[in-house]
């Protein structure tokens, strides 16, 4: 099982996107009540996968995205938990980095998110901000998408102002 090192931001101000690839996401989650969750994805209209994550917020484990079906998607989404997340997700290189920026969409629209994976901790807590970054949100438990799926509309007010 592969081992994610993860660094969570809040943004301020953004670049200029356009000339970075773009992927168009939706997640839902079909189990967040234990240690562990299993997020559900389709990427753009053609990639559908299912993946299992644990709990954590700088390192935490992963399992290999599983390739499934549309049909399957369609299946499972039948037993999601909360709200299907979607987003636009611009992937910019940064050196030897790719930031992955998250513009959310519908009841999370105003949130907009950078996610930035390193090979160590060391090289995780070496990493200085961007001037573009705002506040760290690595270990906000509100910012984890697991729990976006799930809080009310006032929590989400709530949680787009600061």
């Amino acid at each position: 099982m592969k081992q994610e090192i993860e660094r969570k931001f809040l943004l301020i101000n953004l670049p200029d996107l356009s000339k970075f690839k773009t992927t168009q996401i939706a997640q839902f989650y079909i189990s967040t009540k234990s240690e562990n969750e299993v997020r559900v994805r389709r990427e753009d209209s053609f990639n559908f996968y299912i993946q299992a994550k644990s709990k954590g917020d700088l390192v935490r484990k992963e399992s290999r995205p599983i390739s499934i079906t549309f049909e399957d998607y369609m299946d499972l989404e039948e037993f999601k938990y909360g709200r299907t997340l979607r987003k636009i997700r611009y992937s910019i290189p940064y050196f030897q980095y790719i930031i992955e920026v998250d513009i959310y969409l519908e009841e999370l629209n105003g949130l907009k998110t950078a996610e930035i994976e390193f090979p160590s901790v060391e090289e995780a807590k070496a990493f200085k901000p961007l001037d573009w970054f705002g506040k760290e949100i690595t270990e906000d438990k509100r910012y984890k998408n697991r729990n976006l799926v799930a809080i009310s509309e006032d929590e989400i007010k709530k949680t787009l102002k600061t």
